[in-house]
């Protein structure tokens, strides 16, 4: 990710059955292999100190609702959020895993984090691809590869590299 030094990334996941925590697994791998010094935590270990010590972020939630009616980032993840810091510009990519149908629910955990001052660079949204329920993992290393071209050209930006 950066010539100068390995970007700290914080991926930090709420998981009620344990797909998203795979997913944030998977994502961290990705942007490990892409040169990032990284770590995986659920929201409930993510402290000042471990967002104070992260260059980027890549936020992941489920969805909870009913896909006839409302569908929503997890509210664990939004009281999370709720409590967090101004992000002051920091890069953030976000992730959400559903099993149905996601609806907004991208978009709001975007908006949510936008609200806090980070800038969100890449989104997806990752749903069961095969009858055991499980996510491709193609998708998810995709999207670990798009984030860290993202934060990378970012950080390339705000240094001023050439």
């Amino acid at each position: 990710l950066s010539e100068r030094h390995g970007q700290r990334v914080l991926v930090c996941y709420a998981s009620e059955g344990g797909t998203t925590q795979r997913a944030a697994e998977t994502v961290g791998e990705g942007l490990r292999n892409k040169g990032a010094d990284v770590k995986v935590m659920a929201i409930e270990k993510v402290g000042v100190r471990e967002l104070a010590a992260s260059d980027s972020l890549v936020v992941g939630t489920w969805v909870e609702g009913l896909v006839v009616a409302r569908v929503h980032p997890a509210r664990t993840m939004q009281k999370w959020i709720s409590a967090l810091p101004n992000l002051g510009g920091r890069r953030v990519a976000v992730f959400c895993t559903y099993g149905v149908n996601p609806r907004s629910s991208v978009q709001e955990l975007t908006t949510m984090i936008e609200e806090k001052g980070g800038v969100v660079l890449a989104s997806d949204a990752f749903g069961p691809r095969d009858q055991s329920g499980t996510i491709h993992p193609l998708k998810t290393e995709a999207f670990a590869n798009r984030v860290a071209t993202r934060f990378s050209v970012a950080e390339r930006s705000a240094v001023g590299v050439a």
